[in-house]
């Protein structure tokens, strides 16, 4: 059961392993997407079709049990499906109900795991396997996998990067708890974090109130969406490409092109961020250097 990309790698994993037989791809219904308006299915659903699986649309558990007999299955999989399960579908099959999440639980639990750890510049994240309840992201463990994060891994690397470590985990897992009896363990609920799902208004930043390296961290958090911006006069600009340099001696929101590295660097709340990649709002991306022949009177 699944919906986006990270659940395709997942179902990748199960569809490549000999003994292991999918009985049923299960994700959300189609949606109008679009100017036109045209009936989109997800990506799992599509992937599903490539592979020649049995697929069923459902955006509800009671849709769930109305298509499928659950107590056939061993097991049950769930992965970025976006929909609250019930009781009667996470005890449907005869041994567990499995879900793959892309952080180290019971932190950050929630909609946004992979953008939240660079978000809070978290030096190593992993994924997680463990039993579906009600409760969100809750379950006991089965096994987790870490991950050492590296400073070019914007979100949608990591993403990719997690999720083909989810699916080698996801596989051995289940040969484990099904073959040796591998035990859960409950986590530690006191030391449980949250996180939510993210608005297009989050990529805002403010070199008064921000340091370099938080922006940066945010660069990274909000690489795909929704990017990054600052509003200056009234106009808004989508940062692009960016690093940052915690000596940087500019004050905070002041601009100044670098002649020798080719970036615009401004002042924040401490240390300077050095933008090589920006886009005026209603225009193309451009260079730092494209971007100041154009727009330095701005910054003045």
């Amino acid at each position: 059961m699944g919906s986006g990309e990270f659940a395709c790698h997942q179902l990748t994993a199960l569809k490549e392993d000999e003994g292991i037989e999918i009985l049923g791809v299960v994700t959300q219904p189609k949606r109008k997407v679009g100017r036109k308006k045209e009936l989109r299915g997800t990506p799992v659903y599509y992937l599903a079709e490539e592979f020649d699986l049995d697929v069923f649309e459902a955006a509800n558990s009671k849709q769930i049990v109305e298509q499928i007999d659950l107590s056939v299955a061993d097991f049950v999989v769930v992965a970025d499906y976006g929909v609250l399960l019930k009781d009667y579908v996470l005890e449907g099959p005869k041994i567990d109900c499995i879900n793959v999440h892309g952080s180290i639980l019971p932190f950050y639990r929630g909609a946004s795991p992979i953008q939240s750890c660079l978000l809070n510049g978290d030096e190593k994240t992993g994924v997680t396997i463990m039993r579906m309840v009600k409760a969100m992201d809750a379950g006991a463990v089965y096994k987790i996998v870490d991950y050492k994060i590296e400073k070019g891994d914007v979100a949608p690397v990591l993403y990719e990067k997690l999720a083909k470590i989810g699916g080698k985990a996801l596989v051995e897992t289940l040969y484990e708890i099904k073959d040796e009896g591998l035990a859960s363990v409950e986590q530690d609920h006191e030391k449980a974090t949250y996180c939510g799902k993210i608005s297009k208004s989050d990529g805002e930043i403010s070199f008064e109130k921000e340091t370099a390296r938080q922006i940066w961290n945010k660069f990274r958090a909000y690489y795909f969406w929704p990017k990054i911006f600052f509003v200056h006069e009234g106009k808004r600009f989508i940062i692009h490409e960016c690093d940052f340099d915690e000596n940087g001696k500019l004050e905070s929101n002041q601009f100044e092109y670098d002649l020798d590295s080719y970036v615009l660097r401004v002042g924040t709340l401490d240390g300077d961020l050095l933008i090589s990649e920006i886009q005026p709002e209603g225009k193309v991306k451009m260079s730092s250097k494209d971007f100041w022949k154009g727009y330095s009177d701005l910054f003045q």
